[in-house]
């Protein structure tokens, strides 16, 4: 099994003090995910990589809550994210 470079990374370093480096990151792992499945669309509870399903909802929930800058919308949209998954 893969070990995934954010939860390799995640306990010895503090994403809100890096924030370019859970973006860059994370935007690799999701971009590897949406390869494999063919969307962007990581569950919560993914098994595989439980700190990126954290990751998708946080970055949605902050989109929700108008926490994003206009970089991380970019970034995450050039790849397919969807914000909403659900109508």
């Amino acid at each position: 099994k893969k070990t995934s470079l954010i939860s390799f990374i995640g306990p010895h370093i503090s994403f809100q003090m890096f924030p370019i480096v859970s973006l860059l990151l994370c935007q690799k792992e999701l971009g590897e995910y949406k390869e494999k499945n063919g969307h962007c669309n990581v569950p919560t509870k993914y098994k595989d990589n439980s700190a990126l399903g954290r990751w998708v909802t946080s970055m949605r929930s902050d989109y929700k809550h108008n926490k994003l800058n206009r970089e991380k919308i970019v970034r995450l949209e050039s790849l397919g994210f969807q914000w909403k998954i659900f109508p």
